[in-house]
């Protein structure tokens, strides 16, 4: 199934279920979205609707509406094909509500792989709580979009950490000054099934870290572009991805 079937449904409400289906009926109840579709969309019988789950897309429709459930029956189901290359945004740790500006963005542009390291220069600790409600915002904004995905988010304690990625991968990093021109690099994207895209913080890369780079043999690029914010960087970069491959 091609990505253009995602399209055909657009018009259909698309919501994440947390497990994968294997008959061809669906028990909704309790919880967050049972409370959604019963209270906030007031589904009705015969009504269709989209889930997906971490492997698959389902058609279904309302076959029961009860006080305590809601009992859907599964029309279609596939698993999505989704763009190529597959984008890891190895992102520096920034400050929280830039971290939550970075997955709004990234997300509709089908970036389902979030690593945020440690920078020498990072101003803030994620937590627990902080990771939780990270991944509950990438959800929400998964659905929204209608991208189909679960979003992974992934954290590590520095740069080299967050380097040690699959070798199927081509790995880019961002900086000013950097002195590989990045549209010169896009043929190169085409040659590997994922990319990481690697993004300072706020203050960019400490020299330390830009030799750290050097050594493991990883481009450093720039846009040719006036300076961007942390949060927009990986954005960009991932879009002109999108749009030139």
């Amino acid at each position: 199934m091609n990505f253009c079937k995602l399209l055909y449904y657009i018009f259909m409400p698309i919501f994440f279920i947390d497990k994968d289906v294997e008959d061809r009926e669906i028990t909704i109840e309790k919880g967050d979205l049972f409370h959604h579709f019963n209270n906030v969309l007031r589904v009705h019988k015969g009504e269709e609707i989209r889930l997906f789950s971490k492997k698959f897309v389902y058609k279904v429709f309302v076959k029961e509406k009860l006080p305590d459930k809601i009992l859907l029956q599964v029309m279609e189901n596939f698993a999505p094909d989704f763009p190529l290359p597959e984008i890891f945004l190895v992102q520096s740790i920034i400050e929280r509500n830039s971290l939550e500006e970075v997955l709004r963005l990234n997300i509709p542009i089908f970036v389902r792989n979030f690593i945020l390291f440690g920078a020498k220069r990072s101003n803030f600790i994620i937590t627990e709580k902080n990771l939780s409600r990270f991944q509950k915002i990438a959800l929400s904004v998964a659905e929204q979009s209608e991208v189909c995905f679960f979003p992974e988010i992934k954290v590590s304690k520095n740069l080299e950490e967050a380097l040690n990625v699959s070798e199927e991968n081509f790995v880019i990093a961002l900086h000013p000054q950097g002195k590989e021109n990045f549209k010169d690099l896009i043929p190169k994207f085409k040659e590997f099934k994922n990319t990481s895209i690697v993004i300072g913080p706020e203050g960019g890369f400490t020299e330390g870290e830009l030799q750290t780079l050097e050594r493991i043999g990883i481009p450093i690029a720039s846009i040719k572009t006036g300076i961007f914010r942390s949060d927009l960087a990986g954005f960009v970069a991932s879009l002109l991805v999108r749009q030139l491959i």
